[in-house]
């Protein structure tokens, strides 16, 4: 049945409706299970046929290098998890929304408006729409990519959701890197040759490595 114009939701209302819908799945979950879950729920409400998370791999000093690569984190498609790649953001609409700074979107020809980018080829890309994730130090360290094999519709709304979702898509990303930057530290601190002593403001030892 075709509703009639006054029986239509408005497009902020359905957005609250997704939103709602999608606290209620993801709820409290953290890394890797956040992640899948958000992508799969995306994925899904829309009948999309891929969706994924990437963090960014690239160093920011003044421009970006041409070289940049991405590596997925959480990769959805065809109804189930599917396993992670990195890709080269030269020449894919992925480096396109990190040069905007908000959402890309093309709904139908992806393929052929971007023909360097093989992946789109391999998967008979027709759709594609991200948003970038921004960290704190508000440079982008991460996408949100949905993808499809036909044309893609309500633009709109589906924009409006990946927006929002993108803020907390970007701490949980942030929280993962923080973290392996911590392991990181805390092996080279371990297998110093060096003593390593870490003290209270009073003078008391909070830590010491096992050089100590």
């Amino acid at each position: 049945l075709n509703r009639r114009p006054e029986d239509r939701k408005p497009q902020g209302q359905v957005t609250d409706n997704i939103l709602s819908r999608l606290a209620k799945t993801v709820g409290t979950r953290l890394g890797d299970e956040f992640l899948y879950s958000l992508v799969d729920f995306l994925a899904t409400s829309w009948d999309i046929e891929y969706a994924f998370i990437a963090e960014l791999d690239c160093t920011f000093d003044g421009a970006r290098n041409a070289q940049d690569h991405a590596r997925t984190l959480a990769f959805y498609g065809n109804g189930t998890r599917r396993e992670n790649f990195a890709y080269s953001l030269k020449g894919t609409p992925c480096s396109d929304v990190i040069d905007a700074g908000g959402v890309c979107s093309h709904t139908h020809s992806a393929a052929a408006l971007y023909p360097k980018d093989k992946m789109l080829f391999e998967m008979k890309i027709e759709s594609y729409i991200g948003v970038p994730l921004i960290c704190a130090d508000q440079h982008p360290c991460g996408l949100l990519v949905l993808l499809d094999t036909k044309p893609l519709t309500e633009v709109e709304v589906i924009s409006d959701v990946m927006s929002i979702v993108a803020l907390r898509a970007a701490a949980e990303l942030e929280r993962r890197i923080n973290d392996e930057k911590m392991k990181t530290l805390t092996q080279v601190v371990e297998q110093s040759k060096s003593s390593v002593v870490i003290t209270d403001p009073e003078g008391r030892f909070e830590y010491v490595n096992g050089q100590y």
